[in-house]
């Protein structure tokens, strides 16, 4: 089996290395010539603990790189998609390489007999890969569960660890339908990844569980920097005891309880593209919904600390009562009367708003404790 692999950046490349070191035979392709120059002599183009041992052990066991995107197409049974999603400066997510690459694919399917599975492995906010799978099918004159097959396969690497974590998955999502194509993959990770739980279900499902893994993530990051804010004000308290001990409790597990100046990683500000808002300021992060009177509350909807809202002194939050008239259909809001204010050239209402989809729910009762006091 020939596995092809679409974009060489932090996901990409770390898989690629894996499986070529593995003995699979996989063919990497990125676009920046300069980039597939560095990788193919065994230089990875950016720094991750071990990658560049397994890539070298890669290129001489199985993995193959290149500019050109053709031979993937015609050759690989597996296709996966691992170009960026970066996000723009209005905080929204960034689809346009996927796009282009699933268009060049979409060119491709058409004039090959090849009838391979396409794998959205990049971050996408949730409904993209139903648009990706008509983009396919008008691009190509093809049929999805016929002419190619496609799944939302999203990853969970942490930096620094993204070597380990792609040898050894907590779990492997799997979202489109149970067809041939699926049935595939799945053998695949079964054979590559034998002991790990591996969870089917639709590509919307596959693409919320994403977002919601990383957006519980900084919220335990925020809750914790905040218990930090509380001991500093506090003679003699010590945060690292607070997290060690709260730690212990098994509803809440010692991961990412670490406090510090909030969180740095490629997936996580991510979030703030769908439903749940991340934001961060200089030594703070703020998890939730918010937004100005007057802007949509809901879908892509982003609050960036330094230039909207600055933080109050008086302490922690006060709830106010429920605001379903301010939120779209099927969300609601809680409005925090005394944390958050407009800049002073405004004349906008500013409010931070919890709660909203089922997914966002469970943040409601740690409002209270994650918008708290001035910077």
């Amino acid at each position: 089996m020939k596995i092809g692999i679409i974009g060489l950046g932090f996901v990409g490349l770390c898989f690629a290395s894996v499986l070529g070191s593995k003995g699979y035979s996989v063919i990497g392709v990125d676009l920046d010539k300069k980039k597939i120059s560095k990788i193919s002599l065994g230089r990875p183009p950016f720094y991750e603990p071990q990658l560049e041992k397994f890539l070298k052990l890669a290129l001489k066991n199985g993995l193959s790189v290149s500019s050109e995107i053709s031979a993937v197409i015609d050759e690989c049974e597996l296709i996966f998609v691992t170009v960026g999603t970066p996000q723009q400066k209005n905080g929204r997510i960034n689809l346009s390489m996927i796009e282009s690459s699933i268009d060049e694919i979409g060119t491709l399917l058409k004039k090959t007999p090849n009838m391979p599975t396409i794998i959205i492995k990049s971050t996408v906010i949730p409904g993209t890969t139903k648009k990706l799978l008509a983009r396919l099918e008008k691009k190509s004159q093809k049929k999805a569960g016929s002419g190619f097959g496609i799944v939302t396969n999203p990853e969970f690497l942490r930096e620094s660890m993204a070597i380990n974590d792609t040898i050894h998955p907590h779990v492997i999502v799997l979202g489109g339908h149970n067809d041939k194509f699926m049935k595939r993959l799945r053998r695949f990770y079964c054979k590559l990844s034998s002991e790990v739980p591996i969870v089917s279900t639709n590509h919307q499902t596959a693409e919320i569980i994403k977002y919601a893994n990383n957006s519980f993530l900084a919220t335990k990051i925020s809750f914790i920097n905040q218990i930090a804010n509380i001991c500093e004000s506090i003679p003699g308290a010590n945060v690292e005891d607070v997290a060690k001990t709260i730690g212990l409790d098994p509803r809440i597990g010692k991961l990412f309880l670490n406090a510090g100046p909030g969180y740095g990683t490629l997936g996580l500000p991510n979030a703030a593209s769908f439903g749940i808002t991340v934001g961060a300021t200089t030594n703070n992060v703020y998890v939730g919904y918010g937004a100005f009177k007057g802007q949509p509350r809901f879908g892509n909807t982003t609050i960036h600390a330094n230039n909207v809202i600055d933080f109050s002194s008086r302490g922690p939050s006060i709830i106010g009562d429920p605001k379903p008239d301010l939120m779209n259909t099927g969300a609601y809001g809680f409005v925090s009367s005394n944390v958050l204010k407009a800049k002073k050239d405004s004349k906008q209402e500013s409010f931070s708003m919890f709660g909203g989809t089922s997914m966002a729910a469970p943040l409601v009762a740690g409002s209270a404790a994650i918008l708290m006091e001035s910077l």
